[in-house]
């Protein structure tokens, strides 16, 4: 992972400078940017596509993004996936297959 907490902090104080108000961040993406959030190297391919446990430093660094919007009094609006979701074939299996789902309500909610 790539969080960078005073490169944010640098935005922050940016955006606050501009007058931002409200920022929208993505929480997910699409599952395949800097962490895998699907399991993709399984040998069983029952078990392929699910949705991984977030690492510890994952949960970490969110909470310490969500405490600088606080400081610098910007709300956030989390939303779990991008747009280009709907073109990554996990995302889509979310939605279609019960197990998947089920896999990202426990780990990744």
């Amino acid at each position: 992972m790539n969080y960078d907490h005073n490169k944010w902090e640098a935005k922050y104080k940016d955006f606050r400078n501009n007058k931002v108000e409200v920022l929208r961040q993505w929480i997910h993406c699409d599952g395949n940017r800097t962490i895998r959030l699907f399991n993709e190297t399984t040998k069983d391919p029952k078990k392929k596509g699910y949705f991984l446990p977030l690492p510890k430093q994952y949960l970490d660094d969110a909470i310490d993004n969500i405490r600088l919007a606080k400081q610098y009094n910007i709300k956030l609006l989390l939303t779990f996936w991008s747009y280009q979701c709907v073109g990554v074939e996990d995302c889509r299996n979310l939605i279609l297959d019960q197990d998947r789902q089920d896999s990202f309500f426990q780990n990744g909610v």
